[in-house]
C-alpha cells in the first residue's frame, strides 16, 4: 500500500489529492490527518480518518490530468471499520464518511475565513460555472494563499 496523509503528502507530488464518488459531479477533499491509501496495482483505495472511520473502496479511476489536483474516482466500497469501541453494546462499524456538497462548502468555508478572505469572495459563482469548476476555483485560491511566503516570518 502506499499511503498518503492530506497534509503535504499526495498521491501525485505536488498536486492536492480529492476524492469524487460515483456519480457525484464535484469532488472533496480530505480533512486534515485524514488519509488516502492506494494498492500498489491502484485498483483499491483506503480512506481513513484519525478516531476511527476506515473503509476501503475500489478506484474507478484516477484523473491526473489537471496541473494541481488528481482526482480518485471511487467506486463501490468493500469494506468499512472503526471506530473502536469498550462496552457491552456491539456497534455497527460507520467506515469512512463520504463528504456531502454543502459538507464540502462549509469545510472550504472556514479555510477560506482562516486565510482572511473576504465571504462574498466565496460566494461569487462564475458564469456558466458549475460546482466543481467553482470547489477547483477555491481550492486553487486557498492553495494559493495557503503556499505563499509568509512576510515578517
Amino acid at each position: 500500500m502506499n499511503t498518503f496523509e492530506t497534509e503535504g503528502a499526495t498521491v501525485v507530488r505536488g498536486k492536492e489529492t480529492l476524492i469524487r464518488r460515483r456519480g457525484a459531479d464535484w469532488s472533496f477533499h480530505l480533512a486534515a490527518r485524514h488519509t488516502v491509501e492506494l494498492t500498489d496495482d491502484r485498483r483499491y483505495v483506503t480512506l481513513s480518518a484519525p478516531l476511527g472511520g476506515l473503509s476501503l473502496f475500489r478506484v474507478d479511476r484516477i484523473d491526473e490530468t489537471d496541473p494541481e489536483e488528481v482526482v480518485i474516482f471511487v467506486g463501490d466500497q468493500h469494506a468499512q471499520a472503526g471506530p473502536a469501541t469498550f462496552g457491552d453494546e456491539p456497534v455497527e462499524p460507520m467506515g469512512y464518511p463520504l463528504v456531502e456538497h454543502q459538507d464540502e462548502i462549509e469545510r472550504l468555508r472556514q479555510r477560506w475565513r482562516s486565510a482572511g478572505l473576504a465571504d462574498q469572495e466565496f460566494n461569487a459563482y462564475g458564469r456558466g460555472e458549475s460546482h466543481d469548476d467553482r470547489l477547483k476555483s477555491i481550492r486553487r485560491t486557498l492553495r494559493a494563499i495557503e503556499h505563499a511566503p509568509r512576510v515578517g516570518r
